[in-house]
């Protein structure tokens, strides 16, 4: 029994295959979100096996982040190799192994971000102009104190 949360909000499908999970407890119907059907924004599907939740995922939400939450037995957990082209991202990431039950959890749970993207062209225009403001005065300063150690040397 494994039961799967596909969140369309965040992108994120959730795999809880461990029947004593805190996490299946407390799941609610909702109007935007079903027990058994998908809605609006999602919601929890039911499958017998995590080959067939991860199938599913593979079929539906590839561009989703897949997230395995719990699992009842480890044997039952494998990797599906895709058959889709991967997107770019995927292909640059590098599986490095957990060092710890708390990097595991971060990285299971919380999720890790795929990639920092701090291109200034992309940042809301108020910080933009921040941005730019100080690049501006760092760099005239450094022409100014540049100026005055080539023209007034002290120490003559």
């Amino acid at each position: 029994m494994v039961w799967m949360k596909v969140d369309k909000l965040t992108k994120k499908c959730t795999i809880h295959a461990d029947t004593q999970c805190k996490m299946l407890s407390e799941r609610k119907e909702k109007d935007f979100k079903g027990i058994g059907e998908l809605k609006r924004d999602g919601g929890w599907l039911f499958f017998d096996n995590v080959r067939e939740a991860k199938e599913y995922y593979l079929s539906k939400f590839d561009n989703y982040k897949l997230v395995e939450h719990c699992s009842a037995n480890n044997d039952e957990i494998y990797i599906i190799n895709k058959t889709k082209k991967q997107s770019s991202r995927d292909s640059d990431e590098i599986e490095i192994p957990s060092f710890n039950s708390v990097t595991d959890h971060y990285r299971k749970i919380m999720g890790v971000p795929k990639k920092v993207n701090l291109n200034p062209t992309k940042l809301p225009k108020w910080l933009r102009i921040f941005y730019y403001t100080i690049v501006v005065f760092m760099v005239f300063y450094v022409v100014v104190f540049m100026a005055y150690v080539i023209f007034f040397k002290t120490g003559k």
